[in-house]
């Protein structure tokens, strides 16, 4: 079974995050999730040509333990 990233992201990112994102912005949650969910191809589509160049992964490993 082939596993979808983005709709799994979605998922799991566009309930409580966008709830409570929502009540910090005075947004609607509706809102705030379509937000949310537009942002995820765009993230993963960044973190992609990152780490595709040369050291790639390396430097994502560093930011990610960098804070």
């Amino acid at each position: 079974m082939a596993v979808n990233l983005v709709e799994l992201l979605k998922s799991q990112l566009g309930g409580q995050i966008a709830g409570s994102l929502s009540k910090q912005f005075g947004e609607s949650e509706q809102t705030t999730r379509a937000g949310v969910e537009a942002m995820i191809p765009t993230v993963l589509g960044g973190l992609i040509t990152k780490v595709a160049g040369p050291g790639g992964a390396e430097k994502l490993e560093g930011m990610l333990s960098g804070g």
